[in-house]
């Protein structure tokens, strides 16, 4: 019913409002931005998913010298998505020069990323099939191994363009609403059901008749895992030979990365000039966190410090670059890039080991009395703080 103002009905009944078309609804392949999509057809069907494999050389055979991707009927069919997807409105335009290939560019690279991880993981061995997947992008791209490298620098170029005020918010929403869009056309599998998957199938060696499972790929016992090449406690006593970094440095002078597995994903530490720094994905909880060790060191309890960034900040994209540029890189490509992360935490690098195993118990024991109980008292105070 239709009111006067007064909030009275006059009896007259408002027809509903059209439908919006479908292909600017939730769950059609659309990249709406703010707003539906110009000339979008009223009846439009999902089109089908794309394989991994053929949109992996699609994409590295329509990028151009300069490293982006010019938006193009034959781009978003072969990522599956309907050609208006690519003409996502931005107010005002002029704040961002060339927009349109920002965004198909954004949408590429980040497409391409994907496709590499999922045909990774389906190898046994995960890093080596995302080498040869980036391989196989090489062969079809005119910048060959540097396919992501001068992508990423071609879009950093471009938002060094775009006004200040806009450039942080416009990039971090741009990115995000991609991203939704490729998880529904490109998902990334889940580690945990490969693995469950893989433990539930079971083979008998044709050597020794002794029996194993998929997850490990062969009879450990005829084929015993090949031990590595690089003497891993030697590594680990370089790192802690350095000494910690400021938080504020010059990412120019990285030198090297080495990520080390634990709770919450893990850290990744940083060689940058003379010392260390360690990197930590910041979730839901960086407020807390941040805050946390303020107040930890205004009552006097020893904590590392920390800095946040935000995935905005022109420093996060200076450490992906620094990164990109290390010798660990090139045996991981895909270290440094942390896209889902909005926040990243700068911690200062302790040396030392961890409070297990049997390094630990060798120090506990050479400690003298008097250390032994001051070093339980610090941890004392940490435990109860937490």
């Amino acid at each position: 019913m239709t009111t006067d103002g007064s909030g009275k009905g006059k009896g007259k009944i408002c027809k509903p409002p059209p439908p919006k078309a479908k292909g600017a609804q939730k769950g059609h392949n659309s990249l709406e931005y703010g707003k539906e999509p110009t000339a979008t057809p009223q009846d439009v069907t999902p089109l089908p998913k794309p394989q991994p494999e053929e949109a992996l050389k699609l994409l590295a055979r329509l990028q151009h010298g300069d490293g982006s991707w010019e938006p193009s009927e034959e781009l978003a069919l072969g990522l599956g998505l309907h050609v208006f997807a690519l003409e996502i409105p931005r107010k005002p335009a002029q704040d961002v020069p060339a927009w349109s290939v920002v965004v198909s560019t954004t949408l590429a690279c980040q497409a391409l990323q994907r496709c590499i991880s999922i045909i990774g993981s389906a190898k046994t061995d995960a890093s080596a099939g995302r080498s040869e997947a980036l391989a196989v992008a090489a062969e079809h791209s005119v910048l060959g191994s540097k396919v992501l490298d001068v992508a990423g620098e071609w879009l950093e170029a471009a938002w060094d363009k775009a006004k200040q005020h806009v450039r942080a918010r416009q990039r971090h929403e741009l990115d995000l609403k991609v991203k939704s869009i490729l998880e529904e056309l490109l998902p990334l599998p889940s580690w945990k059901e490969q693995l469950k998957a893989k433990m539930a199938i079971h083979k008998t060696c044709e050597v020794c008749g002794s029996e194993y499972t998929a997850a490990v790929g062969k009879c450990t016992r005829c084929f015993p895992p090949e031990r590595p090449t690089v003497d891993v406690e030697q590594d680990n006593r370089k790192w802690r030979s350095l000494s910690p970094a400021p938080l504020h440095v010059d990412w120019q002078q990285c030198e090297g990365a080495l990520h080390v597995e634990g709770g919450s994903g893990g850290v990744t530490l940083l060689h940058v000039g003379e010392g260390v720094l360690v990197l930590k994905k910041q979730r839901m909880t960086a407020a807390a966190e941040f805050l946390a060790i303020q107040v930890a060191k205004a009552i006097g309890i020893r904590v590392a410090d920390m800095r946040l960034i935000s995935w905005a900040e022109a420093e996060f994209q200076e450490i992906n670059a620094a990164i990109r540029k290390t010798s660990s890189f090139e045996k991981n490509p895909l270290l440094g890039i942390w896209r889902s992360t909005e926040f990243l935490g700068i911690l200062e690098y302790i040396p030392g080991c961890t409070v297990q195993g049997p390094e630990f118990q060798h120090r506990l024991q050479d400690m003298e009395p008097d250390s032994l109980q001051k070093f339980w008292f610090e941890v004392g105070e940490i435990v109860a703080y937490d």
